[in-house]
């Protein structure tokens, strides 16, 4: 196993304290809108990394808080969405957005 810098986070330690994410497209937040999107992310509070994810053929990035409603408002303001941190496929696919379909119970 490699070595970990001792400053650095794991995911598993970034995933238990800022469990909630702004999941934005490539597009809107990496592209032109790069300085726009992680000035803003910083405002509201976002962990040190972020993390790359891919659903139906896109490509996203996830930027992660601590509160919910800091997330919801990341996600509104560049076309994302949000999604917990469990969410993520686990192993080799851990890139992977395992997005969880809502089913009312009667």
């Amino acid at each position: 196993m490699p070595a970990r810098h001792k400053s650095i986070h794991s995911d598993a330690y970034l995933d238990r304290f800022w469990p909630h994410h702004a999941v934005i497209p490539w597009e809107n937040c990496c592209e032109k809108a790069f300085d726009k999107a992680h000035k803003r992310g910083t405002e509201l509070g976002m962990a040190s990394r972020r993390h790359f994810i891919r659903r139906d053929n896109r490509e996203y990035q996830a930027f992660r808080f601590k509160e919910p409603e800091q997330a919801e408002a990341m996600a509104a303001e560049f076309g994302g969405e949000t999604y917990f941190a469990l969410d993520r496929g686990k192993g080799s696919g851990w890139e992977k957005w395992r997005k969880k379909i809502k089913t009312s119970r009667t």
